[in-house]
């Protein structure tokens, strides 16, 4: 008599999570700016909400802003004022639009996403984001842009690792 036993391989568990922040720069266009003009930000980062998600800074292994929105607060200077735009969080462009991308037509507009990884930049408190412009028309009175993030992370789930 001949007993064989075996035990088939173990589904492996994907320890990864993937959840998605919304994060909004705020970029103040002066009256009279130049024709190319760049405005910085400082995006702060909100590391409570990546407990919400049952993970930490420590625990990202990827980030990669999905969609960004462009709109503008005056509606005496509406996007089509702005012939190119590249919003860049740290040193990586994330999104673009007018140039090779997608001109700006509309009052609020999608730019075209690049794809990086940011994830060294969403791990600090704070993230250096810029917004550089060349503008069709320049405004005659204060503008405020702002551009809200879609960011995917995908981070090690906390309860895997205690």
């Amino acid at each position: 008599l001949l007993l064989v036993g075996g035990c088939s391989s173990p589904t492996e568990i994907d320890s990864y999570i993937t959840f998605t922040l919304t994060r909004t720069a705020t970029f103040a266009l002066p009256a009279g700016s130049r024709q190319d003009t760049t405005i910085a930000y400082t995006l702060p980062i909100d590391t409570t909400e990546y407990e919400r998600n049952d993970c930490s800074a420590s625990l990202l292994h990827s980030a990669c802003v999905t969609v960004v929105t462009l709109t503008s607060s005056n509606a005496s200077f509406p996007l089509d004022n702005i012939t190119s735009a590249t919003l860049t969080m740290g040193s990586d462009t994330v999104g673009r639009a007018g140039g090779s991308a997608p001109p700006i037509y509309t009052v609020s507009d999608t730019l075209t996403t690049t794809g990086r990884d940011i994830t060294a930049d969403v791990r600090a408190a704070h993230c250096p984001t810029t917004l550089a412009l060349r503008l069709r028309s320049v405004p005659a009175t204060p503008v405020t842009l702002t551009a809200t993030m879609t960011i995917r992370h995908i981070a090690l789930h906390t309860p895997l690792i205690r």
